[in-house]
């Protein structure tokens, strides 16, 4: 178990460096790796974390050694909870907000908790979930800070695409419907991701060139009208 724990979390960083760089297959190795590790640590905290302590036919008694093994099944299930919600961010999900802010509050509680079982009876296994529950907690707080921090890591060379999301950004704390917003977040993520979109709409609109009305009818439909002002403003720079 601790060798698979190395082994996912070895992959999961080699991907994230990947992906950060648009490396090919870098974001399925993501998902599997991260996804993978989150059951690991749902299903198998107990054995990973809980040294040399029997997870069968414990002594009801014994109330040490089964505060040790409880906190880390718990501790598991928050770092589960905390990998599913850095991969929906990582991956550019959305909802992983929703599961950020009650991963990091039980992180919190958690780690106040181990810190002090461990002060009390100095146990290797506390140790080993303060360390697991530091790491997760404080990448969930950065997340939590700066919400665009991985959007500027990973486009960092790509300032129009992050204005983009900046800007989509504003506009969703307020009320408006921010549509043009969203047309032009689209179109930026569309000229790194899939320029074949732009250049068949490009074809679209001269095709229909020809034809005033059909022009017209086409651009009529606001998403295709915003999307084609970004066109042009590009092609005028």
């Amino acid at each position: 178990m601790k060798k698979a724990e190395i082994i996912l979390a070895a992959l999961c960083i080699l991907s994230i460096i990947g992906k950060a760089f648009f490396l090919p297959a870098s974001g399925n190795l993501l998902v599997l790796s991260l996804f993978t590790l989150a059951i690991v640590y749902a299903a198998g905290s107990r054995w990973i974390f809980a040294d040399n302590i029997p997870t069968e036919n414990l002594n009801p008694f014994d109330t040490e050694k089964n505060s040790a093994v409880t906190f880390s099944a718990l501790t598991g299930v928050v770092l589960s909870i905390s990998l599913i919600s850095l991969l929906f961010r990582f991956m550019h999900w959305p909802g992983s907000m929703v599961m950020t802010y009650p991963a990091l509050l039980f992180s919190i509680v958690l780690l106040g908790v181990n810190i002090l079982k461990y002060n009390k009876t100095k146990r290797p296994t506390y140790s080993k979930l303060i360390k697991r529950l530091a790491v997760s907690g404080t990448i969930l707080l950065i997340f939590i800070v700066h919400p665009l921090i991985w959007d500027e890591i990973q486009y960092r060379n790509y300032p129009s695409y992050l204005d983009a999301v900046k800007s989509l950004r504003e506009v969703r704390k307020t009320d408006k419907d921010g549509f043009e917003y969203q047309v032009k977040h689209a179109y930026e993520w569309e000229k790194i991701h899939n320029p074949e979109t732009i250049k068949e709409f490009k074809i679209k609109v001269h095709e229909l060139a020809s034809d005033s009305v059909q022009l017209n009818i086409f651009l009529s439909d606001p998403y295709n009208k915003f999307y084609y002002q970004y066109i042009k403003e590009d092609e005028q720079k």
